[in-house]
């Protein structure tokens, strides 16, 4: 990509000063513009890049000291500093990673995976299909009794009113409702 193309999508402009390179960040209406020079075209570019990336990132604190011509960041406890911006911001980024890479969990050790049990032997001379003797206790809700799901009986949901579903009946309400409100809104401005 062209780079003054690229510096206009950053909202900047890049001049050749010398044999220097400016990018010259426009701050908007009634403000001054920020300057950035640098040795090449490419460079400038960087600097706007990483002051806009300073100012959107709140860890990082940004500051020029004019009588080195340095720029500073500090990020934590660490401060860099460096006549480009972009190098600076750079060094933060990789003490800032450093710092966020030595807090993280170490990998736990994979969890175990379960294993399925083997079905119990069928007794010899028994059909699976055989009824229980008496007295055997079965975990769960009794055969035919509803526990979930739509319908009438015990923990299910009430089937939506016939002929239509539920979400087509929530909007046919709203829709009611906002109706309504038109008509009120209508009868307050002929009042007015």
């Amino acid at each position: 990509m062209d780079l003054s193309a690229e510096a206009q999508k950053l909202n900047a402009r890049l001049e050749k000063e010398g044999d220097l390179w400016v990018a010259v960040l426009n701050m908007g209406p009634g403000e001054d513009e920020l300057e950035f020079p640098a040795p090449s075209e490419q460079e400038a570019l960087d600097e706007v890049r990483a002051y806009q990336a300073v100012n959107q990132a709140p860890m990082y604190k940004f500051g020029f000291d004019p009588d080195s011509e340095l720029y500073s960041i500090s990020v934590g406890d660490s401060k860099h500093e460096h006549k480009l911006l972009a190098q600076a911001f750079r060094e933060a980024q990789k003490a800032y990673a450093a710092t966020v890479g030595a807090d993280a969990p170490k990998p736990e050790e994979p969890a175990k995976t379960r294993t399925r049990r083997k079905q119990a032997p069928q007794q010899p001379g028994v059909p699976a299909d055989a009824p229980l003797p008496p007295g055997t206790v079965v975990a769960g809700p009794k055969p035919g009794t509803p526990t979930s799901g739509i319908g009438n009986g015990p923990g299910q949901l009430p089937p939506a009113a016939l002929g239509g579903n539920a979400d087509a009946q929530l909007w046919d309400s709203v829709a009611v409702l906002l109706e309504k409100l038109a008509q009120l809104i209508r009868q307050e401005k002929t009042r007015g």
